[in-house]
């Protein structure tokens, strides 16, 4: 990870709020009344041969959704998916053929009760991945990561260092926790010392 080079990212421009919408349920996407100019789809959803077949027949993602805003995708998934070069490949392959305007960085959820080694490996292979992805020429909001002090620090100064300076966060299961447990607290203020030293801009998920 230390030796990766750096690479050309055009990070979109994006509204304050980016709904999330499952492909699973068309009435999360039905937005006309709505101005909504972004949207975001996790990639799980097209494990479903049905769903990916739908919007290949369709022609690409915007066509299936009835929707000219921008698409972005969440390659958010467990571990057990994450860290296998055939998902990784499966992916590229189907986001090139569907056509979204940008990605979510290849990663897995924030799980605040992982195993030190388990988190470290998580982050480096999310890193790999997420430089991988950029190197591909796709608009990519790296996903920052980390439970103590010294992983999101690596983290968010290897993406800043390789390029990626919009950057993400997931926070939701943080959220969960915020009001009541001080070291959860401490982890997002950590994060956003960080994103405010080497991120332009950052999306909360």
């Amino acid at each position: 990870v230390k030796s990766l080079g750096k690479v050309r990212s055009y990070p979109l421009e994006l509204p304050a709020i980016v709904p999330l919408v499952s492909l699973k349920d068309p009435a999360s996407y039905r937005l006309d009344p709505i101005d909504v100019n972004a949207i975001v789809v996790m990639f799980e959803d097209l494990f479903d041969e049905n769903i990916r077949n739908s919007i290949e027949k369709a022609g690409d993602i915007h066509n299936y959704l009835h929707y000219d805003g921008k698409v972005l995708v969440s390659s958010i998934m467990p571990d057990d998916l994450i860290t296998r070069d055939a998902v990784f490949y499966f992916f590229m392959s189907v986001v090139n053929r569907i056509k979204f305007d940008g990605d979510i960085a290849w990663d897995s959820p924030v799980y605040i009760d992982i195993p030190l080694y388990d988190s470290w490996v998580n982050l480096l292979m999310g890193l790999k991945l997420t430089h991988e992805l950029a190197t591909g020429g796709m608009p990519v909001y790296g996903l920052a990561k980390g439970n103590i002090e010294g992983q999101i620090k690596f983290s968010v100064e290897t993406l800043a260092r390789i390029g990626i300076n919009a950057m993400a966060l997931h926070a939701s299961e943080y959220m969960v926790s915020f009001n009541d447990d001080s070291t959860v607290r401490q982890v997002v203020y950590s994060y956003f010392n960080h994103f405010a030293e080497s991120a332009k801009s950052v999306l909360i998920l």
